[in-house]
């Protein structure tokens, strides 16, 4: 097993034997040259096509993951989370590369790990094109903080014009995506299917199909953990009984993007509605009420997503109980 802490800048790798249960350790650069040089490194300890273990750090894995992929290993990408509880529950407490590719080979080798695949050339476009479109829907909401409270009129039109320049650059990023969706069937049939949910737009069919690869899920319940919308029950014995909270273990940024579209399924989707309808009247808070909304929703993109079937507003989803169950 060979396990990988990914840096922007190093690759830590960490390779067990299994004959002999050694350890062997080395570093090497995150680039094209230090790829090919682990490759080589692997091949001279007879591991040419092992296992590889590592975590998912945004864009830093990728380019070595595909690398490996085109190589012949078999290479197996993992939520940082699992590595970190696997950690804990060692009770480990060093903290540096070399102790981090060490633990990542230990889990990779006790673990049952699905083949990681790369994802298509179309989605990877589709990905940093949305990637860019958020960094600068962010700047542009920090800009528009500072103009607020802006009193210096030569910083006011700075802000002003660097603003008209974002907008610019969002517009025509926002092009690209429908072009390129345009000319990819699969990622066209996909956002269409998925606005035939009541609260789902284009935007944020878009937005899910850029950063979610619906084929590495099972059923509605990972899917809905994977946003982080899944309730926390915090109990223990007679004494300790908290309220459940959404666990927020999930990807913030995919959160955010099922917020509004919940607020509209709880007016305009039928199932949502009644959910969240029926939350409120037993007493619970708006808030809490919403969080479930947004648990029902993602369960729904699961259902007509996996099953690739529109949503029904009249019958439901009559396979979504065998999703959830």
């Amino acid at each position: 097993m060979i396990g990988i802490d990914v840096s922007k800048a190093t690759l830590a790798v960490c390779v067990r034997l299994a004959d002999s249960g050694i350890e062997l350790d080395h570093e090497f650069p995150n680039t094209a040259t230090g790829h090919h040089k682990l490759h080589a490194w692997l091949k001279k300890h007879g591991e040419q096509t092992g296992w590889v273990c590592m975590e998912s750090t945004g864009p830093y894995h990728l380019n070595v993951a595909q690398f490996l992929h085109q190589h012949r290993y078999r290479v197996s990408v993992v939520n940082p989370k699992r590595i970190k509880a696997y950690g804990e529950s060692r009770l480990s407490r060093g903290k540096t590369d070399k102790a981090d590719a060490r633990l990542i080979a230990e889990f990779g080798e006790k673990e049952t790990l699905p083949v990681w695949q790369p994802p298509a050339q179309e989605r990877v476009a589709l990905k940093d094109l949305q990637d860019r479109l958020d960094e600068l829907e962010e700047s542009l909401r920090q800009h528009r903080q500072r103009r607020e409270h802006c009193q210096n009129p030569s910083v006011l039109a700075s802000l002003e014009r660097e603003e008209a320049f974002i907008k610019q650059e969002i517009d025509a990023l926002k092009r690209e995506q429908g072009h390129l969706c345009d000319k990819t069937p699969c990622l066209r049939e996909e956002i269409e299917l998925l606005c035939t949910i009541p609260g789902v737009g284009e935007l944020t069919a878009t937005r899910l199909v850029a950063r979610i690869d619906i084929s590495l899920f099972d059923h509605a319940a990972s899917f809905a953990a994977f946003f982080g919308v899944t309730p926390r029950e915090h109990s223990s014995g007679t004494s300790v009984h908290k309220k459940a909270r959404m666990s927020k273990l999930g990807s913030k940024r995919l959160r955010t993007a099922l917020y509004f579209p919940a607020m509209q399924a709880t007016r305009y989707n039928a199932q949502v509605q009644a959910l969240y309808d029926r939350l409120v009247a037993k007493g619970h808070p708006k808030k809490s009420a919403l969080g479930a909304a947004m648990r029902k929703l993602a369960q729904q993109i699961y259902g007509v997503w996996s099953s690739r079937r529109p949503y029904n507003a009249t019958h439901g989803l009559p396979s979504l109980e065998s999703f959830t169950a």
